[in-house]
């Protein structure tokens, strides 16, 4: 009980609540392998302060938003009572006493014997990250087949029980050798370390602190060349951005990203990035979001057929939500926006299906928006943030005096449209949404099922 009124607290939905309580036994193990390279002190990341219904977002360098990260999943092994361990990719010397600065640290390894023992390890992960600096190079090879070692001795004890351990890295940049020279030889020697995975009960996930273009396509690449359950998360600001462009009805809440960086692999998650939901991936979505009362599953009609139920049993679901804020339109708001979620899948409802009344609990600030997007804001985050003098995203939106930008709502928000023919969200009539450009939308790389 103590462990659910946590992760409300945190902000995660009855659904998530349910399926971390399900499968958490199933991911007894966490190896966290942290890039503390040099190019981490880069400032062109962000943090945040306050609760996931109300955050403020602070300018930080791309360590302390791995500093941000470790602490919360730390708090969530301690709570949960997960076996978590955090290794550094580079030694991190000495802390202004002079003491040696541990390279691993961990949550319940071993377990503690008190409550106060799980607090006390908690805060020396916290503290330890917080000592380090960062330098050197991203030699990331040699730490992925020392934990395959380690991994190598419990697979046999994991696959009898059905169960999987999880890796995670956090990088910044490519894998290098120890003096920090990139090329193919040491990218194909990462290639095979993560490839030696493939007989192990183990889930990848790369958690990215960069919107570097090369680097993202590296880590990207690599899910058609493993056969390992692998998903690529960016950092929170950027993946919501990624996911409003494909999904825009959906609000990507901080919480939803932090269920997603425990490694709980769930596919249809992944999908929310690279493509729109067709019917079927948007049922299993709200299934896994939202739950009923108790421990009943929910059972959803098939939007396809049923889309007016579908919208009131979401309608009512979100009623037992709170409202979380959301960093692309930079407001609170709730998990879905059924109106936006109506105008973004009208195309493919029947005539009957297209008159749906949307129920008047939902806001109606925001009623009418164009379905289709321009060729520009269509591309991917790091397609349209690139510029020759500073990281995707990142350098622009922490510096946007270098570059005249307008503000990131107007930028990618649906445009309104002129009125003239009548729209079921409102009582004012409204023109139908045309495309404004005959260029497809360019989704994000493709990335297969696991």
């Amino acid at each position: 009980q103590n462990q659910i009124q946590f992760l409300d607290q945190k902000g995660f939905s009855s659904g998530m609540i349910r399926s971390i309580s399900k499968n958490i036994n199933a991911f007894p193990l966490r190896i966290w392998l942290l890039d503390n390279s040099s190019s981490m002190l880069t400032r062109d990341s962000h943090i945040f302060s306050g609760t996931t219904k109300d955050l403020k977002r602070i300018d930080a360098s791309r360590w302390q938003e791995v500093q941000t990260c470790v602490g919360h999943h730390a708090e969530f092994s301690g709570i949960l009572g997960l076996t978590t361990r955090f290794t550094t990719i580079n030694a991190p010397g000495r802390n202004g006493f002079g003491q040696i600065i541990p390279q691993t640290v961990g949550v319940n390894d071993p377990p503690p014997f008190s409550p106060s023992g799980i607090q006390a390890q908690i805060q020396t992960v916290r503290e330890t990250v917080e000592q380090i600096r960062p330098s050197g190079a991203t030699p990331l090879s040699g730490h992925i087949q020392a934990i395959y070692s380690s991994l190598q001795q419990m697979a046999p004890r994991l696959q009898a029980q059905g169960k999987m351990g999880t890796f995670v890295l956090i990088t910044d940049g490519l894998p290098s050798d120890k003096s920090g020279f990139e090329n193919d030889v040491v990218k194909k020697q990462f290639i095979d370390a993560l490839r030696s995975f493939e007989s192990m009960p183990v889930n990848i996930v790369v958690r990215l602190c960069t919107d570097s273009a090369e680097v993202f396509d590296f880590y990207t690449s690599i899910k058609t060349e493993i056969s390992v359950p692998y998903d690529i998360i960016d950092d929170f600001f950027g993946e919501a951005l990624n996911i409003y462009l494909h999904n825009p009805w959906l609000n990507y809440a901080l919480s939803l990203h932090r269920f997603r960086e425990m490694g709980l692999y769930v596919t249809v998650f992944d999908k929310l990035g690279e493509s729109e939901l067709n019917f079927g991936e948007l049922r299993d979505f709200c299934s896994l979001l939202f739950s009923a009362e108790g421990n009943r599953d929910v059972v959803l009609p098939d939007p396809k057929k049923s889309w007016r139920s579908f919208i009131n049993i979401i309608d009512s679901l979100m009623k037992n939500e709170p409202q979380h804020y959301n960093s692309v339109t930079e407001e609170k708001g709730p998990w879905i926006d059924l109106r936006r979620l109506h105008l973004h899948y009208e195309n493919r409802l029947s005539e009957s299906q297209k008159k749906t009344p949307i129920p008047a609990s939902m806001p109606s600030a925001r009623t009418q928006y164009q379905q289709h997007y321009t060729a520009k804001n269509a591309k991917s985050y790091r397609t349209t943030q690139t510029t020759s003098s500073s990281p995707m995203g990142r350098g622009n939106w922490a510096q946007p005096s270098t570059q005249s930008q307008k503000p990131m709502q107007q930028q990618y928000a649906y445009s309104q449209q002129p009125s003239q023919s009548k729209s079921p969200f409102s009582n004012q009539s409204a023109k139908p949404p045309q495309q404004q450009s005959n260029q497809k939308p360019q989704s994000a790389p493709p990335r297969p099922q696991t």
